[in-house]
């Protein structure tokens, strides 16, 4: 078709719902004639077969995140991906000519770039050839990590110490939380009724205030607080205080030396000084002292075979049990006890403690006036017994 005149050409285009567009060109001037077109433009965007997924349904700090999408779309061309932290975008990637009804993996997002509590999302744009788009995203908060297990040091088996050193190695936590430390022992091992149950311990390490039974197996165990969540207990160890028993007197006991009148002569031997009656006598030592070694209270009784007749026939010895070099450390025994084969108790429940583990005895021996000159030997046998 020619023209001879200058035309000007109008393109109006039309959008129904259906992406159909009319155009209509029309000249101006004689001699016109025109013709409707119409062509269809491709208005749909693309398709997620599957949207925006972060790869794990749970997360914590030492985790790396992936996002993946899988588009429907003929065109299908192009995908925005963005990371978000706390709503600011940290990563960006675009990937270019991708294949339809594949699986793409966009960049990892690195636990350096999160912490607990944190929110990411993922944000996907996908493109077609015309440029129609498509969003989707996933997002998810980071939670907390439980802190690792202790590991048990010590005491394992068995000792002769009540009140032994519980020690643990120290726990790490990949959030960098507080860290606080729970201790539990019970006499049952499935910790069904804690005889100590000791909370919040800041140290990896603590000594029981107060005495295990004798003889009897502990279990215990180990948890870790993140202020949060506990960690799980790990090992589960046993201990068990054995009975020991121990005393020890103080070395020979020196009565000195002296005479006695017509009358018996009675001397006595205790931790201030020794008195003489009816007689002169010269003190060279102190009373005798029993020390408690063991770890449990016990009954301290004395015999001596030879008691009747280590001077000479018709010779007395009486022993008194007297708590004058500890502090409330036996249940004193005032009134003397006659020494002989018999066992006569000088302290009931000497403690085992320190300070408070040692007892004195006194001696009291009546001499007869009769007795025959020479140095005079007597042993005294101290036997001790679990209250």
């Amino acid at each position: 078709m020619r023209f001879n005149k200058i035309i000007k050409l109008s393109v109006i285009m039309f959008m129904v719902l259906l992406g159909l567009y009319m155009v209509s060109a029309a000249l101006i001037g004689k001699n016109v004639t025109s013709e409707l077109k119409s062509f269809i433009i491709d208005t749909t965007p693309p398709y997620f077969l599957e949207g925006a997924n972060i790869t794990l349904e749970v997360a914590y700090t030492t985790d790396n995140l992936t996002c993946t999408v899988k588009v429907n779309d003929s065109t299908f061309i192009k995908a925005n991906m963005s990371w978000y932290v706390n709503g600011l975008p940290v990563l960006n990637d675009t990937l270019n000519n991708l294949t339809n009804n594949v699986t793409f993996i966009f960049e990892n997002l690195t636990y350096t770039n999160f912490s607990k509590g944190y929110l990411i999302s993922c944000n996907i744009t996908v493109y077609d050839a015309v440029m129609n788009f498509n969003t989707s995203s996933e997002s998810l908060i980071i939670q907390n990590t439980l802190p690792d297990n202790a590991t048990l040091y010590k005491p394992n088996e068995s000792d002769t110490n009540r009140r032994p050193l519980f020690n643990w190695s120290e726990s790490t936590d990949p959030d960098g939380d507080v860290l606080t430390y729970f201790l539990e022992i019970d006499n049952s091992s499935d910790f069904s009724s804690l005889d100590f149950n000791i909370s919040n311990l800041t140290d990896t390490n603590y000594t029981l205030e107060i005495n295990l039974n004798l003889d009897q197996m502990y279990y215990w165990r180990v948890r870790v607080y993140d202020q949060e969540e506990f960690s799980g207990y790990g090992e589960i160890w046993n201990y068990t205080a054995d009975s020991f028993l121990s005393i020890t007197v103080a070395g020979n006991i020196d009565f000195g030396s002296g005479y006695v009148y017509e009358n018996n002569a009675t001397a006595e031997l205790n931790s201030r000084e020794g008195t003489s009656i009816n007689g002169s006598w010269s003190f060279a030592s102190q009373n005798i002292s029993i020390q408690n070694h063991g770890n449990s209270y016990i009954n301290l009784v004395a015999t001596a075979p030879n008691a009747s007749y280590w001077i000479d026939p018709g010779a007395t010895t009486n022993i008194i049990g007297i708590d004058n070099i500890t502090n409330d450390g036996c249940v004193d025994i005032y009134s003397w006890n006659t020494l002989n084969e018999s066992p006569s108790t000088i302290c009931a429940s000497l403690n085992f403690t320190n300070y408070t583990d040692v007892v004195g005895s006194a001696l009291m021996i009546t001499i007869p006036e009769n007795a025959t000159t020479g140095a005079k030997n007597m042993q005294i046998t101290f036997t001790a017994t679990v209250t």
